[in-house]
């Protein structure tokens, strides 16, 4: 805020103060911290060569945060006995559908509103907005992190993102000593239930 209140220019010692008569005495003074929305609070703007101030009254206004859901992804294996699956991320936006439409298996990551979401490997890189990944293989049990922001107001909240892969079934075949090569003759047909 004191960048905006002194024009940037810097070199002006700046209070905050919770009355108009703290600000213009140069006492109370108040620091960062959680407020209310609606707060007033005033500015003591002071030029510390001439002593010269000026007071600036400053409406406080507290966005709210938009709701987000933690929630799961699940996808089969692939390659069989990896421990990793192909995962698309954006799923995690879509109402839960697993297995029939996508792999949320719990709840939309974004409360069903449009948001921007992007996914991150920290909660350090989801708060500061920074190192986004995207789609691509993951092993089981990663857990991501979703910055669902507001565009209108650029307000974020953070939600977990579990990655679990699905144990692809055993792909092997045994029939008389050849793994995978069935022979018959022209004239028999193939037991599939052998």
């Amino acid at each position: 805020v004191t960048a905006d209140i002194d024009g940037g220019t810097g070199g002006m010692t700046v209070t905050y103060h919770p009355t108009l008569g703290d600000a213009e005495n140069n006492t109370g003074a108040i620091s960062d911290g959680p407020y209310a929305n609606a707060t007033v609070i005033f500015a003591r703007i002071e030029d510390p060569a001439t002593l010269c101030f000026d007071v600036a009254q400053i409406l406080l206004t507290v966005l709210p945060l938009p709701t987000s859901n933690d929630t799961e992804l699940r996808e089969c294996e692939m390659p069989a006995g990896s421990g990793q699956a192909m995962f698309t991320l954006t799923d995690a936006e879509a109402a839960p559908g697993f297995p029939a439409t996508n792999s949320n298996v719990t709840a939309e990551v974004d409360n069903g509103v449009v948001r921007t979401v992007t996914y991150h490997t920290s909660q350090a890189d989801a708060e500061n907005n920074a190192g986004a990944v995207g789609d691509g293989s993951y092993p089981d049990m990663t857990t991501l992190y979703a910055r669902v922001e507001d565009p209108a107001t650029g307000c974020a909240s953070i939600a977990e993102v579990l990655l679990t892969v699905l144990e692809a079934p055993d792909p092997e075949i045994q029939f008389e000593g050849s793994p995978s090569n069935f022979t018959v003759c022209e004239d028999e047909a193939f037991d599939l239930n052998v």
